[in-house]
């Protein structure tokens, strides 16, 4: 289980890693410009942006992901949340003192 984790999260934050060091390749054009989809340095900031953005979003699945590794991986972790949900149902609608 530990080890589905810890490379999942190598493999979704590593490309992060590379975009991030590969930002300086892709400057940004000359603001001047009218027009930014002609100017060939602009094209390549803003698909390395797009590309960039894609990437990140790859690389935050791991937070959403981890709960189902968890769950395909780990017998123990199954055991318990089996044993939560039961505990939960056999109290059916509990009213909470909060006071």
């Amino acid at each position: 289980m530990l080890l589905a984790v810890s490379f999942y999260l190598i493999i979704t934050t590593l490309p992060v890693t590379i975009c991030y060091a590969l930002s300086l390749s892709f400057p940004e054009g000359d603001p001047s410009v009218a027009d930014y989809t002609t100017d060939p340095t602009w094209r390549r900031h803003l698909v390395y942006s797009n590309v960039r953005t894609l990437v990140e979003e790859m690389g935050l699945s791991h937070y959403a992901c981890n709960f189902y590794i968890y769950l395909v991986t780990g017998r123990v972790f199954r055991r318990e949340l089996r044993r939560l949900c039961c505990r939960a149902q056999q109290h059916g609608h509990a009213h909470y003192n909060l006071a």
